[in-house]
């Protein structure tokens, strides 16, 4: 893609006078020896060559060329960029001042002439003036102020306004901006432990400004113990971002295209300084257990995962809060036997809702030979027999018709009793094609209370019965589109045919999410290649039944 790479650079410069010093600020504080701002981006090769993989996959390639073919004709073909050095990667760096107009940026360009680099500029009629330290300067047509750039180590360094930036004691390696193998297709990376104190703390202040008027903003139809909880809510939110921007150490997107794998993600990514409460806390997130770590199966479909200890203050408040909206649901019934039966179960479940302790998981796998699904789904539970017991009392409850589906204590596991419920009674068209015939079954353990339906799905509750604590990501969500492709037919006809066209490798066809702690918070997307080309699949066959109709 022929791009005017140094005149754009130059209009970009020029668009963020916020972040530009003024040319007078002699007096500034020394800035850092390391960059508090690093962009990184693929070389421009790279990068043309990740947008002509994605196009094609898309079914967008001959858009893409004929693209690059005008941008090419309006930058003046080769010639336009035979000064710079395709094949190496580009990157920014700066220092953001307290009061944005104090700050520095520095643009990298690879270079491989700097004649050929300089001529570029007269293709565009931009005359560069060589300045006595050997630095050149150029001011746009309309432009406030000048631009300065320098060539030194393969590339040219260029800054708006201040030539002290790009001065040779100041510059930076590009080995220091730019390592080798961590340039990937693009990534920002801001090191929150070298921003400017005062800037920390108007950011802190915005966001007590802001939180103030969220908190004026809220509802009258909530109580006072709603109010609070919803308050706390909001200050632990708060608390958790301060915390990033005071004690943070680096943050960094990356977004990255591995050709070669097919492999595409979006990462996003934060540490804490060694020794500050985030630190620890981001540790401990890492080290915490879920009881539903081993519960996804190898033939899964979808899956979700997600464990996560609600802070002590929400909990707190969280407490008085159920109970409001408890006594208000019982005497809004006027049914004595409902609302006993209500007592009892909310009794049971009273202990597990007011921990704060979320530990759930769903496994749907499959599909089996006959197009069939089994359902896996589970939550952490506390004191797990009393729970059981006030599923009884309503089941005990139920009109005869109903309560003639269920059999209670229809089989073990261990100690752990089964139940079993007749779904075909209930199941409609959609779920017996999921689900088949078969009975639901559930049960209560000590610690877990666990559902399970489709092909197998005694088994895999007993399986599930049988886990073990165990260190797992906070939140894991994935999806088979090519398992999931039967379902799909539904909306989708030429799902099943599109997927055995796209996905040929195994798990070329996994989208994933998680969120995870440890060294880092890292929360990351990634899906394969296929993907796109699956859904390209599925938008040609959409459009040649719209033209057959």
């Amino acid at each position: 893609m022929r791009v005017r790479i140094l005149p754009v650079a130059l209009v970009c410069l020029v668009a963020l006078p916020a972040v530009a010093r003024p040319a007078d600020d002699k007096k500034a504080d020394k800035k850092p020896s390391q960059p508090t701002v690093i962009i990184r981006l693929k070389s421009l090769d790279g990068l043309l060559a990740d947008v002509k993989y994605l196009a094609a996959l898309a079914g967008r390639g001959d858009e893409v060329k004929n693209f690059e073919g005008i941008l090419k004709a309006r930058a003046g073909g080769d010639k336009a960029l035979e000064g710079f050095d395709r094949k190496r990667p580009l990157g920014a760096y700066g220092h953001p001042g307290p009061q944005g107009v104090d700050s520095t940026v520095v643009l990298m360009l690879p270079v491989k002439d700097e004649k050929a680099a300089l001529r570029a500029l007269d293709n565009f009629n931009l005359k560069a003036e060589k300045e006595k330290d050997g630095s050149y300067s150029v001011t746009p047509e309309g432009a406030p102020f000048s631009i300065y750039f320098r060539f030194a180590n393969q590339y040219v360094y260029i800054t708006p306004r201040d030539p002290d930036a790009i001065a040779p004691g100041n510059l930076l390696k590009p080995e220091d901006v730019l390592p080798e193998g961590q340039t990937g297709l693009a990534s920002v990376t801001v090191r929150l432990d070298q921003i400017d104190p005062k800037a920390k703390e108007a950011a802190v202040a915005q966001l007590d400004l802001q939180m103030a008027e969220l908190k004026d903003k809220q509802t009258g139809d909530l109580t006072e113990l709603q109010k609070a909880l919803s308050d706390q809510i909001a200050r632990e939110v708060a608390n958790r971002i301060k915390a990033v921007i005071t004690e943070g150490r680096e943050l960094t997107l990356k977004a990255d295209v591995d050709r070669k794998k097919g492999d595409l993600h979006l990462d996003l990514s934060v540490d804490g300084q060694p020794g500050s409460k985030l630190a620890g806390s981001i540790k401990d997130l890492g080290r915490a257990k879920s009881v539903f770590g081993g519960l996804t199966g190898k033939d899964s479909a979808a899956n979700v995962l997600f464990h996560y200890l609600l802070p002590e203050k929400v909990r707190q408040s969280m407490g008085p809060a159920l109970e409001e909206a408890f006594k208000k649901a019982q005497a809004d019934e006027k049914d004595d036997k409902k609302r006993e039966l209500s007592e009892k179960l909310y009794k049971a479940l009273a202990p597990t809702l007011k921990s704060g302790d979320l530990d759930l998981a769903a496994d749907v796998r499959g599909p089996s030979k006959d197009g069939t699904y089994t359902l896996v789904a589970a939550a952490k539970v506390r004191d797990g027999e009393a729970v059981e017991q006030g599923i009884k009392e309503v089941i005990k409850e139920l009109p005869e018709e109903a309560k003639g589906l269920v059999t209670l204590n229809a089989e073990k596991a261990g100690s752990v009793r089964i139940h079993k419920i007749d779904a075909e009674q209930f199941y409609d068209e959609d779920a017996r094609k999921m689900f088949g015939k078969g009975p639901i079954w559930f049960a209560v353990s000590n610690n877990m209370a666990v559902l399970a339906a489709g092909e197998d799905a005694l088994k895999a509750l007993k399986d599930a019965l049988a886990l073990e604590p165990k260190a797992a990501r906070t939140l894991q969500a994935e999806v088979s589109l090519k398992r999931l492709a039967p379902l799909m037919a539904k909306e989708h006809k030429a799902a099943p045919k599109a997927a055995e066209e796209a996905f040929k490798a195994p798990h070329d066809d996994t989208i994933r999410l998680t969120l995870e702690g440890g060294q880092s918070l890292r929360l990351r997307a990634s899906m394969k290649a296929a993907v796109i080309k699956f859904f390209h699949l599925l938008e040609e066959a959409q459009k040649d039944s719209a033209a057959e109709k």
